[in-house]
């Protein structure tokens, strides 16, 4: 099965959001941008090949240099 869902670092809609990895089930898929988020914060979203919208989002803070 071809992977359906696709995981970008940005914001939905924005030219500069970069793929940076894809899934073949949702619950896969947001699973991967939640430990994507936790290394790297930032915003993230999946985007659903199947319904052609972005199905899920998030924005974690950047964490404070110590």
């Amino acid at each position: 099965m071809l992977p359906i869902f696709d995981i970008f670092s940005g914001k939905f809609r924005e030219p500069d959001a970069l793929l940076v990895d894809v899934a073949e089930r949702f619950e896969e898929a947001y699973e991967k941008m939640l430990l994507l988020a936790t290394d790297k914060p930032g915003p993230y979203f999946i985007f659903s090949g199947r319904e052609q919208t972005c199905v899920a989002d998030i924005d974690t803070p950047m964490r404070a240099e110590e």
